[in-house]
């Protein structure tokens, strides 16, 4: 108690008890002001913690292929960054998505049952004619946990000597051609955003890809694929998310001080 507050109470115990009671009342204001969300504070602890205020497809303007080359380092140099992605591969995926036929199956369905073995059972399903229909979801789902996201591109064919006319080709995400980006499209106003196509009302229509990996063929040229042609695989975080981020972002730093 200072000296007018003194003062006061002897002269006026009244008007003294109100004086506390108010400046006790502003100190439970003050502190409910400054305690109500930790993390919105301004201060020494957060002066170098800016935040993340734009949208998730702006934030990843900058850093996605960054982002993508440091988690494909972290998998090839750092052992735990390996065992993640083999881990994730191995239990997600397991014996892959198997077709299980009805035991009273009629005649047609068990010659439709013969034929999808023939094409999903067999390297013919793949484009690369490396993998059978179980090896190509492994490999997508490690593509998309490494790389956070993955292309599989249906190619058409013709179907002579009894072969389906389709087969499915495995693309990393570098196929995209994240050079069109924010761009307006013809005089509908289309747009593209890290190289996926949107009409008017903002639905996917297809994407602008590589036909051959841009990193491997100088002056590479992209072209507009249909939607129907095209499977995007990525996790999605946040609404309104157009491309995937590596699945280990978030750790990437500790993992490499770590090692």
């Amino acid at each position: 108690m200072n000296i007018i507050d003194k003062a006061i109470s002897i002269l006026a115990p009244g008007r003294a008890l109100q004086r506390e009671q108010s400046r006790q009342a502003l100190e439970v204001i003050q502190s409910h002001g400054q305690r109500r969300y930790d993390a919105a504070a301004v201060g020494r602890r957060t002066q170098n913690w800016p935040g993340a205020r734009g949208s998730i497809n702006t934030e990843m303007a900058f850093d996605l292929n960054r982002l993508r080359a440091r988690s494909r380092d972290l998998v090839q140099n750092n052992s735990y960054a390996a065992r993640a992605i083999q881990v994730i591969q191995n239990n997600g995926v397991g014996s892959g998505i198997v077709l299980a036929p009805d035991a009273n199956a009629q005649t047609t369905e068990k010659k439709i049952l013969d034929n999808w073995r023939a094409w999903a059972e067999s390297l013919d399903i793949d484009f690369d004619g490396r993998h059978n229909f179980y090896g190509i979801q492994s490999l997508a789902l490690r593509t998309v946990a490494e790389s956070g996201e993955c292309i599989i591109r249906r190619r058409r064919r013709n179907s002579n000597g009894g072969k389906l006319p389709i087969q499915l080709q495995v693309c990393e995400p570098d196929f995209i051609d994240t050079n069109r980006n924010f761009q307006a499209y013809g005089t509908n106003q289309e747009h593209i955003i890290h190289g996926v196509h949107f009409d008017t009302n903002g639905r996917r229509i297809g994407y602008w890809l590589f036909d051959r990996n841009p990193y491997d063929y100088y002056q590479a040229r992209s072209k507009f694929v249909p939607i129907e042609d095209v499977i995007h695989l990525y996790r999605i975080d946040r609404p309104g998310q157009v491309r995937g981020i590596p699945w280990g972002a978030s750790a990437m730093m500790k993992l490499k001080d770590y090692d």
